[in-house]
């Protein structure tokens, strides 16, 4: 069952759901809206990327640039989870008629995971970035039966985070 505006908003003063910095100006019907952050991967198109020491940009004041069919990883601004609800960050519609495209595999989260998500974004068209802008929303979804904490590998980075699987496999 997915949490409405009015049951985000108690979890969060109960603090059953963390999102900090929190603002209730920013929920929706059933979700919150979340922001860019200010770190940016941009991930090499070859077949040993993974090999490759990854830069990490800061998204200037003014913009960055993303370039068509590239592949970004950036960070949500706010840190978000729960221990008592899953996860679900997706773009905004918005976002996604301007051709960028937010969260294209990772959209589900895990209970325990409370940080600054990684995003995945891609766009079919030169787009600039904010630091800062509204770029998608998150859903809370109660889950049934027994219920297990996330312990993996990305549990604990809240900066922009590649394919830890593969560099450990190499």
């Amino acid at each position: 069952m997915i949490l409405s505006k009015n049951e985000i908003d108690r979890q969060v003063r109960a603090g059953r759901i963390r999102i900090a910095p929190y603002d209730a100006s920013r929920l929706n019907p059933v979700s919150y809206n979340y922001r860019l952050g200010t770190e940016l991967i941009e991930v090499p198109c070859d077949e040993e990327w993974y090999k490759e020491e990854l830069v990490t940009a800061i998204i200037p004041k003014d913009g960055y640039l993303l370039r068509a069919d590239q592949l970004y990883l950036a960070n949500t601004e706010e840190e978000i989870g729960s221990d008592h609800y899953v996860v679900s960050l997706t773009g905004r519609s918005s976002i996604g008629r301007l051709g960028l495209f937010v969260q294209i595999s990772a959209d589900l989260g895990n209970l325990g995971a409370s940080h600054r998500w990684t995003l995945e974004l891609h766009c079919i068209q030169p787009i600039k970035v904010y630091p800062r802008m509204t770029i998608g929303q998150v859903s809370f979804w109660r889950p049934a039966g027994k219920s297990y904490h996330y312990s993996g590998v990305y549990s604990a980075h809240s900066s922009p985070t590649p394919n830890l699987h593969s560099r450990l496999e190499s």
